[in-house]
């Protein structure tokens, strides 16, 4: 073998590891891009999650004004019952209205 074939020998070994360094550089990155869409995904999942338990506390937050404002308004009829001393329909109402809210759960 001559010190050109040998010359050319070396050059193609080092092609061919330039060229298997570059493939695997790029399997690398490839295989990264699929663990940021695999993380996406399992982000979506979680804000979708997240949404349904969020609708889920202003339906809570929705029924607990509604029982505060029942709660409020017995409380005024109560105390206009105590005040006047007379005012017996404002009690009835407040009564009424809570054996429906009640009755609705």
């Amino acid at each position: 073998m001559s010190a050109a074939e040998a010359w050319a020998y070396f050059m193609g070994l080092c092609a061919a590891v330039a060229a298997v360094a570059k493939a695997a550089e790029i399997l690398k990155k490839a295989s990264g891009r699929g663990r940021i869409n695999e993380r996406l995904d399992a982000l979506a999942s979680a804000a979708a999650g997240d949404r349904a338990r969020i609708k889920l506390l202003e339906e809570q937050n929705a029924d607990r004004q509604k029982a505060q404002g029942v709660i409020l308004r017995a409380l005024i009829g109560i105390m206009e019952q105590l005040r006047t001393g007379g005012n017996a329909q404002a009690l009835d109402a407040s009564v009424q209205e809570i054996n429906e809210f009640l009755t609705e759960r």
